[in-house]
């Protein structure tokens, strides 16, 4: 897999509330990925303008169990107009 690979779920706008996503580190075709490093992005977006973006980078190779630093960036950050969209990101690694 080239380092341009990407992988994505998509769906419509969820409801408000707590959801909770799994990567299991593995392809679209179910193969474990060689060891490197992923980033993990959240996308919230607001009528295909404003978004809010939640990222954060795993390494396979040294990834231990915890929690993965993550970063936010808004497209528009003086804009407070729904600027809590999406919030409380957190992304762990648990390695069984």
């Amino acid at each position: 897999m080239s380092d341009d690979a990407l992988d994505a779920v998509s769906s419509a706008t969820l409801q408000d509330g707590h959801h909770s996503f799994v990567w299991d580190l593995t392809d679209s075709k179910g193969k474990a990925l060689p060891q490197g490093q992923y980033t993990v992005k959240v996308e919230g977006t607001l009528y295909w303008g404003s978004n809010v973006v939640y990222s954060g980078t795993v390494d396979t190779g040294k990834a231990q169990n915890g929690a993965i630093t993550v970063q936010k960036k808004r497209s528009e950050p003086n804009n407070t107009r729904n600027a809590d969209m999406i919030q409380h990101v957190k992304m762990t690694v648990r390695r069984h």
